[in-house]
């Protein structure tokens, strides 16, 4: 069995645990119609924070894709922002936003 085929049905399990996007509860970011606040939305995806293919051997590839700390239940806006490396919102010289000022 390969390490996807090991971590499918742990997708089901991990979404039904972890039903809200875990990025939109546990951050202040910038939502899908630019504002920035909170917006929580379901979870549709769940992601590896740390990726299988970074594992040396399929062992520790299938560890990685298995581990339930590795994983983590996002929306598909949130998933996007992560593969294609969009930054999160900054100020206006270009520090990040505290979000501690955004309530």
């Amino acid at each position: 069995m390969n390490a996807y085929n090991a971590y499918r049905p742990l997708r089901l399990v991990y979404l039904a645990a972890h039903p809200l996007c875990e990025l939109c509860y546990d951050l202040f970011t910038e939502n899908e119609d630019g504002t920035v606040g909170r917006k929580i939305k379901a979870a549709e995806q769940v992601h590896h924070i740390r990726p299988i293919l970074t594992g040396k051997t399929p062992e520790e590839m299938k560890e990685l894709a298995t581990d339930m700390k590795n994983l983590m239940s996002i929306c598909e806006w949130h998933h996007e922002r992560i593969h294609h490396r969009i930054p999160e919102p900054k100020t206006i010289d270009n520090t990040a936003v505290d979000p501690r000022f955004l309530a």
